[in-house]
Parts: C-alpha cells; sequence; structure tokens
C-alpha cells in the first residue's frame, strides 16, 4: 500500500542511514577480504528509508546521495582487495619469470641490431636503453659491454639491486662461443631475474632485468639522466623480506593476513631467488577521519554529475529557462534569498581565499622540507684532496650525485656519465656564484629545469684544497611520506571549504526562516485584523530587532479595537435616538 504524499518518512532518512553504513564499512573489515555477512543489513534499511520516504522534491537528491554512497563503499572494498591481491602476486613472482619482462628484452635486442656497432662507453648504453621499451615500462635494469668474459667494460644500472655477476659472466661466455644471442634466468636476491647477452662486434652488451617489485626502488635521480618517470605515488603495499634465507622445503606460498587497527598484515614463507625467506606484507587502509574526508569530496563530485546530467535533459525543452524566468523577479525581491546568499558569500568568501592560502602554504612548506634535506646532505659532504676519490666516496656515503663548480665552471662530478651530460649545464648562474663565493653565503637551493621536468638542487661553498668551490646535489624524487602528509593536508583543506559551505548553505537557510517567522505572524495579524477579527496573540518575547515592531502592531491593534468600539458605540446611540424619534 503506498502512503500518500505528505505522509512517510523524512527524505533525509535514508541518506542519514546510508552514511552511517558507510563509515562501519571499513571500521568492520575483515582480514580476510570481505566484509562481514550482517553487514549488508544496514544498507537493506537504509533503501527500505528511502521506499518509505514521503515524496517531495527532495526524494531524488536522497536517492542520489544513497547510490553515491554505495558505489563509494563498494569502490573502496574492491581497491582494498586489489591491493591485497597486488601485494600477493608480488611475491609469488619473485620466484617466476615474467613473460612481459622477457617479451621487453627481445625488444631491447631488436633495438641494439638496428642501432649498429656498440660502444664500450656508458653513454652508449644510456643512449640505447632510453630509446628502447625497457625506459618507458620502469623496470628494474642493469646493462653493460663486455669485451670478454672476465668484467664489464661500462655498466649502467637503472636501479638499485644485486647483480650476480658469475652468472653474468657464464650468459657472456656462452654468447661468445655460440655466436648468437643467450638468454638465462639469474638466481638472484630478492627476486629471479632474466639475463641476456647480445654478441656484436665490438663486444658483448647485456641486459639483466628484474620483475617490478615493491622490494627494488626505483632510481629517485633518473631525472638527471634525462628519464622520465610517474610521479611517485602512494604506495599500495610494502613488503619487507628478512636478511637470512630459510632452509626449510618450499611449497605453494600460504599468507595468514590479520588486521591491526587500520592496517592489514600478511607473514608468510615464500619462495625467493636464493630460496625460501620470511616475507612481511603490509596494506594500510587508513584511518576513518581520513577514509570520511575521501569519500565526502567522492559523494559530492558524484551529486555534482548527477546534477549536472539532470539539467542537461530539462535544458532540451527550455523547462529550466522557463522555471528560471518565472522565480527571477520573485527571487530578486526576496528578503529570505538576499539573506541566504548573504550568509553564503560570508563563509564562502573567506573560506575559498583561506583554502588558496593553505594550498600555497602546503606547497611552500613541501619546499622547505626538500631544502632542508638537501641542505643536511651538502653539509654532511667533505671534500678532500683526491677530487676524483672524494666525490665518488661521499657520494656513495651520502647516497646522492654530487657535482663540483670552481670559478663558476662544472670540474667534476660523482659519476662520469653526469660529468658528461652536464644536467645544469656547464656553468653556475651567475647570481648563484656571487652568493656563494662573493657575498659569502652559506648554502642555496633552487628549482633547476631538467628538459621537460624540475629539480631541487642544493649548493654549497666549500673550501675545496685546489681552492674555492661550489658543491651542488639534488633533492630525492621519492619522498613519499613527505607527498603524503602534503596530500592529506590539500584533502583536509577541501573537506573543510565543501562542508562549511554547505553548512553555511543550511544554516542560512535557518536564519533566514527564523527571521522570516516574525514577518509571517504579524502578516498573519494584519489579514486577520483587516478582516474584522481580533488580532491575535503574538510573540511575548520577541526578538530584540523585532520587539519594536511587536510593541507598535501591538499598540496599533488597541487603538483600532477601541477605536470600533467607540464606532459602534456611536452608531447605538444614534440607532436609539432614531428609535425615539419614531415613537414620539
Amino acid at each position: 500500500m503506498a502512503l500518500r504524499p505528505s505522509r512517510g518518512l523524512t527524505p533525509w532518512a535514508g541518506p542519514s542511514l546510508a552514511a552511517l553504513a558507510a563509515i562501519l564499512g571499513p571500521v568492520t573489515w575483515e582480514s580476510s577480504g570481505r566484509w562481514p555477512w550482517w553487514y549488508p543489513i544496514p544498507w537493506i534499511v537504509a533503501i527500505g528509508a528511502l521506499a518509505l520516504a514521503r515524496r517531495s522534491r527532495a526524494i531524488v537528491s536522497s536517492v542520489a546521495t544513497v547510490a553515491a554512497l554505495g558505489a563509494t563503499t563498494l569502490v573502496w572494498g574492491a581497491t582494498t582487495r586489489g591491493r591485497v591481491a597486488l601485494a600477493e602476486r608480488d611475491v609469488r613472482g619473485l620466484s617466476e619469470i615474467d613473460p612481459y619482462v622477457v617479451s621487453l628484452l627481445s625488444r631491447f635486442a631488436a633495438s641494439v641490431h638496428l642501432a649498429g656497432t656498440p660502444e664500450a662507453s656508458r653513454r652508449w648504453l644510456l643512449r640505447a636503453y632510453a630509446t628502447s621499451s625497457l625506459a618507458p615500462a620502469g623496470l628494474p635494469v642493469w646493462l653493460s659491454v663486455w669485451k670478454s668474459d672476465s668484467a664489464p667494460a661500462a655498466t649502467l644500472p637503472a636501479a638499485a639491486f644485486d647483480v650476480p655477476l658469475d652468472q653474468v659472466r657464464s650468459i657472456v661466455a656462452q654468447a661468445q662461443r655460440a655466436d648468437t644471442a643467450v638468454e638465462y634466468p639469474l638466481i638472484a636476491e630478492p627476486a629471479v631475474e632474466v639475463g641476456m647477452a647480445l654478441p656484436t662486434d665490438s663486444g658483448v652488451v647485456v641486459v639483466v632485468a628484474s620483475s617490478r617489485t615493491r622490494l627494488i626502488a626505483a632510481d629517485p635521480f633518473a631525472k638527471l639522466l634525462g628519464i622520465d618517470q610517474p610521479p611517485e605515488a602512494e604506495p599500495p603495499y610494502t613488503l619487507q623480506l628478512a636478511e637470512a634465507p630459510l632452509r626449510v622445503p618450499l611449497g605453494p606460498p600460504r599468507v595468514a593476513w590479520r588486521r591491526e587497527g587500520t592496517a592489514l598484515h600478511g607473514d608468510w614463507i615464500a619462495r625467493t631467488g636464493l630460496g625460501a625467506s620470511r616475507v612481511h606484507v603490509e596494506v594500510e587502509l587508513r584511518s576513518v577521519g581520513a577514509l570520511v574526508q575521501r569519500g565526502a569530496l567522492v559523494v559530492l563530485a558524484d551529486l555534482a554529475i548527477v546534477g549536472l546530467i539532470w539539467l542537461v535533459s530539462v535544458m532540451a525543452d527550455g523547462a529550466v529557462g522557463r522555471w528560471l524566468r518565472d522565480r527571477q523577479r520573485r527571487w530578486r525581491r526576496s528578503y529570505r534569498t538576499q539573506l541566504t546568499l548573504a550568509l553564503f558569500a560570508f563563509f564562502l568568501v573567506p573560506a575559498v581565499a583561506f583554502a588558496a592560502w593553505s594550498y600555497q602554504q602546503l606547497a611552500s612548506d613541501a619546499a622547505q622540507s626538500r631544502e632542508l634535506l638537501v641542505a643536511a646532505t651538502l653539509r654532511a659532504v667533505a671534500p678532500v684532496s683526491d677530487e676524483r676519490a672524494w666525490l665518488a666516496s661521499e657520494s656513495g656515503r651520502v647516497q646522492a650525485p654530487l657535482f663540483l663548480y670552481r670559478d663558476g665552471e662544472l670540474v667534476g662530478a660523482s659519476d662520469s656519465l653526469l660529468a658528461v651530460l652536464a644536467p645544469m649545464g656547464r656553468f653556475l648562474q651567475p647570481d648563484m656564484q656571487m652568493a656563494l663565493v662573493v657575498r659569502d653565503e652559506v648554502s642555496e637551493s633552487r628549482d633547476v629545469r631538467l628538459g621537460a621536468s624540475h629539480a631541487l638542487f642544493g649548493f654549497r661553498a666549500v673550501d675545496d684544497p685546489a681552492g674555492p668551490a661550489v658543491i651542488a646535489a639534488p633533492a630525492r624524487a621519492d619522498d613519499v611520506p613527505l607527498e603524503r602528509r602534503r596530500r592529506d593536508l590539500v584533502i583536509l583543506v577541501m573537506f573543510s571549504t565543501a562542508a562549511g559551505a554547505l553548512a553555511a548553505f543550511w544554516l542560512s537557510g535557518i536564519a533566514a526562516r527564523t527571521l522570516a517567522g516574525p514577518i509571517r505572524s504579524l502578516r498573519q495579524a494584519a489579514l486577520t485584523l483587516a478582516a474584522g477579527g481580533r488580532a491575535p496573540v503574538l510573540e511575548r518575547n520577541p526578538t530584540v530587532e523585532f520587539r519594536p515592531v511587536f510593541n507598535a502592531f501591538q499598540r496599533m491593534a488597541s487603538d483600532l479595537e477601541a477605536s470600533r468600539a467607540a464606532t459602534a458605540h456611536a452608531e447605538r446611540v444614534l440607532a436609539w435616538g432614531e428609535m425615539a424619534r419614531q415613537v414620539a
């Protein structure tokens, strides 16, 4: 039996219950990758509340809100399951050869043959790597050129991972004897690698690649070599591998997931490149507060899309134009509309200004943090007499490339390839040279353009044994915690702005109705008096702003009552007098 339009639950009962069910989703998520059996019940109740809600103009918004909340919750659950599946696939891939890696190595071999005679130099290796399919794939890669099977003549690591040179020497010798390309799996840590040796007229080109895994970090300074990598996003999971392999029988890896707070933890013994090792995986679910902020922004975006689709659908027949024309004159002279817009703008304008300032402040804080990190790196550098030795040794100690400028000219780098490429140019900027050498500034930092990208560099004046010099070092591009804090603060500002704008719109409507209430009661009382009735009783304690108006209206009503009474008395006297004359 259908409910009457004026009866039923409030239209916002369903969205309120759906919001509660959405908040319960991350809280009740189980380590097995699903919700408990009773979790669909709150959603059934929310949908039932929609069915029993009274019909009004807000019913469409209520239905859209419940749908958006449900879709956001399902997407979060699917994303979490996907992150767990990625972690398990990563661990399984430690002992398996990825066919995708093999296909990329085959493409690289074809590109090497087309490139002609290779050179035994790192510059040629970089050119071959940057123009192949390996660079955009982002795989851990190690390239080298061998003149003999004893040691490589030139190497180029594209990531920091272990390469078993003994096994590489073996495939180099096989390629030289067979005079054909040799591809062979390499037993390494943490994952099985694939090595390919390509014999050429000038030597053997070797490329070693590993499957993509979170255990092997990408090169944070790849921009210096002209290799653009996608920006480092928040990792979907983290992997930790025990240092010592275990001597246990190898079997299929079995994971044991458990939930601790806002993270899923998985521990199991898995097969790696060197045998069995204990692996620990952590999948962070984030706190309820952080998820509520992101979920609310997604729901608002969904509602905006629904509203845009509805607007486009009704604009086709001109209904929107007619409705706006009918309402325009009323809205323009409506006290409630003006008050609502004024209160809404009173909050929205400062909120938008604060949001813009907060974003600029966050960007400034992030830049200052990166500048402090690179300045600390430069302060740890200690020059010695042997220029080549101390640049390379100090670079390995501080784990960052170093550049040495003397008299404003680049004279050395920790990596010979970087000295040839000179990503910042052969000469320092004049203002930088003047600030550090002439004005004796301790350190400086600057954002330097590297092709299509940018990188932050720090500069510091040092007392080199050969004279005054300037050392430079780039900031790391993999500072995930810093970027995560910045992203969280940006989302918090966006959420606060959106929530404040909605609250201002809602509260302004309440304030407008509150102020319009006394006016409505005065209007009803005036109409009652005009119809000849008695003045109704008004509020005894009206607001301060309306108290003079209420008092004046009550005096007017009293005077009008007295005037009506006097008029009635005079009419009665005249009527009795007229009756007396007629009787006489």
